[in-house]
């Protein structure tokens, strides 16, 4: 079972720095883990569609908005990080046209769309590493090692082999 703590060590230990105990802890390590760590989850999260983090969910439909070009609209999910696409029931298959835009007040996201009855396949916003599968732990930490790359080591050239190594990561989950 991963933690954060193991995660962000992993990132660590492929820049050859210094690992933690925990992120509370005074070190610079930890407390750029601990900043970075987040964005960079959700960032591989987006990236890929992982099995441990789709859902399927009926939207909620918002009634006082008049959605222009589009016959509904619906509540943006609070745990989307990405919309991958809207099951066709009848169909089973068959993509259904739909945006994403701001509600008319500019405080939350809504889905636009033709579809009365709306089943939206999207990928989770997952904290829980326990569900992370070993790929995307593997991922992850270059990932996190690309970002922490220069406030940790300052060296340009570490960093842009992290990001090649996240890329090789992702291209095997691709293809897997």
């Amino acid at each position: 079972m991963a933690s954060e703590v193991e995660i962000s060590n992993l990132a660590l230990s492929h820049l050859g720095s210094y690992t933690i105990n925990a992120l509370t802890e005074a070190s610079q390590e930890a407390r750029k883990c601990k900043l970075y760590y987040p964005n960079a989850r959700n960032f591989v999260l987006r990236d890929f569609s992982w099995n441990f983090a789709e859902k399927r969910a009926y939207l909620a439909e918002i009634s006082d908005v008049t959605p222009v070009g589009y016959d509904y609209a619906y509540a943006y999910p609070s745990d989307c990080l990405k919309a991958r696409c809207i099951y066709n029931e009848v169909t089973g298959g068959e993509p259904i046209d739909f945006i994403i835009t701001a509600t008319d007040d500019l405080t939350d996201k809504m889905i636009l769309t033709n579809q009365a009855t709306t089943i939206l396949i999207y990928t989770a916003k997952i904290t829980d590493p326990n569900v992370f599968d070993a790929s995307f732990i593997n991922a992850l930490s270059f990932k996190l090692a690309s970002d922490l790359a220069q406030p940790i080591t300052k060296k340009t050239v570490l960093q842009q082999a992290m990001i090649k190594a996240y890329a090789r990561y992702m291209a095997m989950a691709h293809t897997s």
